[in-house]
C-alpha cells in the first residue's frame, strides 16, 4: 500500500513534535528532580529506573507524583498527556495517525514548550 504525501508529511512532523516534547519533559524532570532530591534522586524517590529508561507514561507520572513537578502543568493538560499515550505509540510504531490525533500532539507539544522553556 502506497502512502500519500500528506500522510508522510504528517508523520514526519508528528515524530519531530513527539521527540521535542518527550526530550523537554525528560530534561526538565531530570534537572528538577536532581536539584530537589540530589543526584541520587532515583534512590530517594524509590524510582526503579533512571529517566532515560522510563516509558512515556512513567514520565508523565513523574509530573503527577513528585512535589517539584506537580505544578508544572494543569490537570487538564496532564489528562491530555495521558490521552496522547496511544497516539505516541502509533508514531513510535510507524502507524499513521489522523489529523485529530496530530492536532492533539501539537497542542500537547506546544504546552510543554511554553511551560518548560
Amino acid at each position: 500500500m502506497s502512502r500519500n504525501k500528506k500522510e508522510i508529511k504528517r508523520m514526519v512532523l508528528a515524530y519531530e513534535a513527539l521527540y521535542i516534547m518527550e526530550s523537554n519533559l525528560k530534561d526538565h524532570a531530570m534537572k528538577t528532580l536532581c536539584e530537589y532530591y540530589g543526584k541520587d534522586w532515583t534512590i530517594k524517590t524509590k524510582e526503579i529506573r533512571g529517566i532515560e529508561r522510563l516509558t512515556y507514561y512513567e514520565i508523565i507520572d513523574l509530573y503527577v507524583k513528585h512535589p517539584p513537578l506537580i505544578n508544572c502543568f494543569t490537570r487538564f493538560y496532564i489528562m491530555k498527556f495521558y490521552e496522547l499515550s496511544e497516539v505516541r505509540n502509533k508514531i513510535a510504531h510507524v502507524k499513521p495517525i489522523t489529523k485529530e490525533e496530530y492536532s492533539l500532539l501539537k497542542e500537547c507539544s506546544e504546552e510543554v514548550i511554553n511551560q518548560l522553556n
